[in-house]
């Protein structure tokens, strides 16, 4: 039996992934870029969609010697933040950081079919793959777009769970009568994605085959403001009253 034969043996049997989306509507824009960052980036790593920017990714990576037979990479989005800058009134803040990286974790599969970690470190393959598709995600999202729709996303998310922690909302008065009306400012405007074709692939490497798969996109926006991630001052910001008049600060 060929390869390709393998393959689309595996494909067939795999069939559709389901998709699940935590913490967002699935009918926004938002859950449809954490899906097609999630799938894309794992087309990349499994060789089946050209890396971009120089990106290794983890077939071309890996050797027989670094994938167990039963063993999975797991490799997913998180923040990726030194730190957040207050301002003295705390009004304002300043993320400091790329935005993005991609990490992982291995994982096997028992006689069952049951998941488990490792508890090691991730394969030197999977490894060179996530640590290069983090210092290269710049290039990368400027290559794909979507990636640089994740970086905002995660962004907003971060700005939004300190709004939500400060109290800003009440401190402003500010009840969000429309945009917080989906009657009236809707967001809910795309169709849920509830599947995802299957991606396989199958690479025969010192006489072994290898049938790579990992995926997931993780937030926590609040992890992002923990105490030791906090910075004050040391950073300069515009207040409202030294812009000129009728000038908004996002022209800055």
């Amino acid at each position: 039996m060929s390869i390709s034969e393998i393959r689309n043996g595996m494909t067939s049997s795999i069939g559709n992934y389901n998709v699940r989306i935590d913490g967002v509507s699935p009918n926004t824009h938002f859950a449809k870029v954490l899906v097609e960052a999630d799938y894309r980036m794992k087309l990349i790593g499994i060789g089946l969609e050209n890396a971009p920017a120089g990106v290794r990714s983890f077939i071309s990576a890996a050797s027989a010697s670094d994938v167990a037979q039963n063993a999975l990479c797991r490799w997913y989005f998180v923040p990726n933040y030194q730190c957040v800058k207050m301002s003295d009134d705390g009004n304002a803040i300043q993320l400091v950081g790329q935005g993005v990286k991609l990490v992982g974790e291995d994982e096997v599969i028992a006689a069952d079919g049951s998941r488990a970690l490792t508890g090691g470190s991730q394969n030197p393959a999977s490894r060179a793959f996530t640590r290069s598709f983090t210092d290269r995600y710049e290039k990368v999202s400027m290559v794909s777009p979507v990636y640089a729709e994740l970086r905002n996303l995660i962004d907003i998310a971060i700005v939004a769970a300190y709004l939500n922690q400060e109290g800003i909302f009440a401190k402003a008065e500010w009840t969000m009568p429309t945009l917080g009306d989906e009657t009236k400012y809707s967001i809910e405007t795309c169709s849920p994605l509830k599947f995802a074709p299957a991606a396989c692939n199958v690479v025969s490497k010192g006489g072994r085959l290898m049938t790579p798969t990992g995926g997931g996109v993780q937030i926590q926006p609040q992890v992002a403001l923990n105490d030791e991630n906090l910075v004050d001052n040391n950073a300069k910001f515009a207040k409202v009253s030294q812009l000129p008049e009728g000038k908004w600060w996002w022209n800055n």
